[in-house]
């Protein structure tokens, strides 16, 4: 009962003491979530780097294929020239011929020239 009538006499600083002990409780509650959310964070920022990793290495096998893709086509686009280079070289050859001055191909032009329209067909198609 000695308690309860001090208690009665103090209440104003056992409000004042009980109120103090809720803002350290609710504190350190705030300061347990500040951690939890800064660990998110860290994590988070984490997760962005690796993602950001991965893109770039699939950026860059990418390009590696692009560029290998692109050699191949420069490629068969020079084998191709040179076909039609030799064509091109092989009937002016026999249009310079004398006989065949008022004709434009003769049999062994038009033969040249059915092969470098097959090897066309053909390299379009297997591209395809």
């Amino acid at each position: 009962m000695t308690y309860l009538l001090l208690a009665l006499k103090y209440w104003r600083e056992c409000f004042i003491a009980l109120l103090a002990f809720l803002i350290l409780c609710l504190l350190m509650i705030l300061n347990h979530k500040d951690e939890v959310i800064e660990k998110q964070k860290q994590e988070h920022i984490a997760y962005i780097q690796e993602q950001r990793q991965k893109y770039l290495e699939a950026a860059q096998q990418q390009q590696i294929e692009m560029n290998k893709v692109s050699a191949d086509y420069e490629k068969l686009k020079a084998e191709q020239a040179t076909k039609v280079e030799y064509v091109t070289r092989t009937i002016n050859k026999y249009i310079d011929r004398p006989v065949y001055r008022n004709v434009c191909i003769d049999d062994d032009g038009r033969v040249q020239l059915n092969d470098l329209i097959k090897s066309s067909q053909t390299t379009s198609t297997d591209t395809k």
